[in-house]
């Protein structure tokens, strides 16, 4: 048997969709529903991810043997497969009698008539299929291959919602531009961090980190260009943090980045890789245009510490780096060290 940070520096993954399970359990009421008018033992709802597929519903009946959760890898061999790869319908009444399906796999299982349907996800990415299947030749009526193509409407219909809201969440809580957390996602992750980190002694750090002279950027290159600078920025934040680490657009040309389990020399490591990284990255984009670098504040959570006063002294230590010559980190040191420290 045939047996989804998606935003503007990534493209979106449907795998990372969750269904939920009260959508499963309506699916498989379609399924009792299409197997008890047709007749057959077997009705699925088939999901393909990658070189897999997998029953995500199904009819409970004694003679069916597909179960929930069931999955098989696709070689070439599968109805659902076929159905998948053509995007047509496909009718086997007697797999037996067919010398191109008398040894599919659900022969094994007794399965010898199909009828399957693509579902899709609204951009025509295949989501899978909506079959039925039976241990004996079937004559599928037309009123039935009208009920299944019905069906299988409704289910996209249903997967186009779940993608519609997974827009709507992913924009409330992710900047337009860059595609990274906003200010208000920001807020929430960076809080439940602070907690994190208190309740298992951890350390965190936050990256706060500034455009150095973007008015001039803009006004030279032009605002799309600027722009396009921002995005650039976060898609390089993006692929050199650490797996588990945040990084948010604050607003403007102000980048923040949050990073728990990390101690005070390890984030100032991490701050000015950073660093170089983004001078390097513009350095071989815009070699014809000034330099583009950034500014970086570090600090570490202190025990009186609340969200707004640990951003507030990462903002302040980026300010001093601007003011020591730009393109530089500088990070509080230790309070028993006293004083800062800096590179760039």
């Amino acid at each position: 048997m045939a047996g989804i940070l998606r935003n503007r520096v990534g493209a979106m993954n449907y795998g990372a969709i969750d269904i939920p399970a009260s959508l499963l359990r309506e699916w498989d009421s379609i399924t009792a529903l299409i197997a008890e008018y047709c007749e057959v033992p077997a009705c699925l709802i088939m999901n393909c991810q990658g070189d897999t597929i997998e029953v995500k519903a199904t009819t409970e009946s004694p003679d069916n043997p597909y179960k929930h959760g069931d999955s098989e890898k696709m070689a070439g061999k599968l109805y659902c497969e076929t159905v998948i790869e053509q995007q047509t319908p496909l009718y086997v009444p007697d797999a037996l009698a067919d010398a191109d399906w008398c040894d599919n796999p659900d022969i094994k299982l007794g399965m010898i008539m199909y009828y399957g349907v693509p579902i899709n996800w609204p951009d025509d990415t295949p989501f899978g299929t909506l079959c039925i299947l039976d241990r004996e030749k079937k004559i599928v009526q037309s009123l039935e291959k009208r009920l299944i193509h019905h069906f299988a409407r409704l289910i996209e219909a249903n997967l186009e919602l779940l993608v519609r809201n997974d827009e709507l969440e992913h924009a409330a809580g992710h900047d337009h531009l860059t595609g990274l957390f906003n200010r208000r996602m920001m807020h929430e992750i960076l809080s439940k961090e602070i907690a994190t980190s208190r309740r298992l002694d951890i350390g965190l750090a936050v990256i706060y980190l500034d455009v150095d002279d973007f008015k001039e950027i803009n006004d030279q290159l032009g605002h799309a260009e600027g722009d396009q600078v921002l995005v650039t920025l976060a898609e390089t934040l993006s692929r050199h943090l650490r797996q588990g680490d945040y990084a948010y657009r604050y607003g403007g040309e102000e980048f923040v980045v949050s990073m728990v389990d990390v101690d005070r020399e390890e984030a100032f490591a991490i701050a000015e890789r950073l660093r170089e990284e983004i001078a390097a990255v513009f350095q071989s984009r815009l070699q014809t245009h000034q330099p583009i670098t950034a500014s970086l504040g570090v600090t570490m959570l202190q025990p009186e510490d609340t969200f707004y006063t640990l951003l507030a002294r990462g903002d302040r230590l980026m300010y001093q780096a601007k003011t020591g010559g730009k393109n530089r980190v500088v990070i509080d040191m230790d309070s028993a060290q006293g004083g800062l420290m800096a590179t760039g």
